[in-house]
């Protein structure tokens, strides 16, 4: 292993900022700091080296003992941090228009509602209230997490439905980060101020009952209501989501020629794991069908990023497969979409990263920004839906995994949604 290059904050944004007494700090990332880096001001101004073999505590700097790696190291890392910043957006500014847009005629805005400034009213006062001491900015998510598992759901869609009013009434928000944390709160706190009744709703809402829990045992929390049983690996790492399974019995040795039941080459490419279902074994792969878009630039002629990447100009076929468990013929084959991705991908992915997942009876197939395709389980599709296009700094490509489950063993912030991305790369 090479030794660590850690980054510290830049001296000018600090003093921008004012002193902070925890060093820690420092070095976490700010966001009212990506305005002065992407501004130019500010960078990486210190550079260190450490052998985190026998210095896993990070306490002797040996740059100046070996400045040629020091050197190549920071090159590659100024070139990705040039690299990410180009294409990494600024929260809470709007992108430039063109001069014929701006020149163009807008239609004034319509006046606000009397809800609408009742509710703008309301959040402003909320954003005005004091932050919990036990908030760590640092920590922001684990605490989030932690304070919507708490929560009833009538509550955490109270929250959702006012932090949807916020970023429509009041965009600008200082850190919304911290705008969310005193929403979640002022919910918590049955949507009371300090030293205050509650603060009325102008829409009448019927009160809920209190749904009825059973405490679920680890092993039960564990194992997918939709595999109860964890016989079938219907999803990216298997029953458990963790890459074990407790009923399987694989052979702990293998090679080209030794318990391989079966072998099939794959056309394309696909990093997406295969799942498998009762007798049936289902994959995903991205085909380049060497077709060329003449509108898109050839890769030769595009801008340098980093690693080497080019956004393709050819077509892809994004396929779906299902094989037979015991033999591996196909059984039947559907091509979801055919379209040059907008976006390129490092080398070591591809665009079919997503393992596709399966309830028993339908079969979900997530491209990414080629869309989420539903089949049942003898290839006919359903539906399909396309969520738009994401667009990932440096262009390193998308890896995300769906997620299904029942309704009723849904965790709180993954209710009402899908699919649950979650990285597989």
């Amino acid at each position: 292993h090479e030794p660590h290059a850690p980054l510290a904050a830049p001296d000018d944004i600090v003093k921008q900022y004012g002193e902070l007494n925890d060093p820690a700090a420092i070095n976490t990332f700010q966001e009212a700091w990506i305005p002065l880096i992407k501004a130019g001001s500010g960078g990486i101004t210190r550079f260190q080296l450490y052998d985190l073999s026998s210095d896993p505590g990070q306490q002797k700097d040996i740059a100046q003992r070996f400045p040629e790696v020091t050197k190549r190291l920071t090159e590659q890392l100024l070139e990705i941090n040039s690299s990410v910043l180009a294409e990494a957006a600024t929260w809470g500014t709007k992108p430039q228009q063109s001069r014929e847009d701006t020149a163009s005629k807008q239609p004034p805005a319509p006046s606000p509602s009397a809800e609408d400034r009742e509710l703008d009213r309301l959040l402003t006062r909320i954003d005005q209230t004091e932050l919990p001491k036990d908030y760590d900015v640092r920590k922001h998510q684990p605490y989030v997490d932690g304070r919507l598992a708490t929560l009833e759901p009538e509550q955490r869609g109270r929250i959702g439905k006012l932090w949807k009013s916020k970023r429509r009434l009041q965009p600008k928000m200082q850190n919304a980060g911290m705008s969310f944390v005193r929403i979640l709160e002022f919910v918590a706190h049955g949507e009371k101020f300090p030293d205050e009744s509650r603060v009325p709703d102008s829409s009448p809402k019927p009160k809920p009952k209190p749904p009825i829990r059973r405490v679920r045992s680890k092993e039960e929390a564990a194992v997918s209501d939709i595999n109860p049983n964890g016989i079938y690996w219907h999803q990216w790492r298997g029953p458990e989501a963790n890459g074990v399974s407790r009923t399987a019995k694989p052979p702990i040795e293998w090679s080209e020629d030794r318990n391989i039941k079966w072998k099939v080459a794959i056309e394309g490419k696909g990093n997406a794991s295969p799942i498998v279902w009762d007798d049936k074994v289902y994959l995903l792969t991205a085909l380049n069908t060497g077709r060329i878009d003449p509108d898109v630039p050839k890769p030769e002629d595009q801008p340098k990023r980093v690693f080497g990447i080019k956004h393709p100009n050819r077509f892809y076929k994004f396929e779906v497969l299902c094989l037979d468990r015991n033999t591996g013929k196909e059984l039947w084959r559907q091509t979801a979409s055919e379209h040059v991705p907008h976006e390129g991908t490092h080398h070591d992915a591809d665009f079919a990263s997503a393992s596709p997942t399966t309830d028993g009876k339908r079969l979900y197939c997530w491209f990414g920004s080629a869309g989420l395709y539903c089949y049942d389980l003898d290839g006919k599709k359903l539906w399909e839906r396309k969520l738009g296009k994401a667009y990932v700094g440096a262009s390193l490509g998308e890896g995300c995994s769906p997620e299904c489950r029942t309704s009723a063993s849904l965790p709180a912030r993954q209710a009402n949604y899908f699919p649950v991305r979650r990285a597989s790369c």
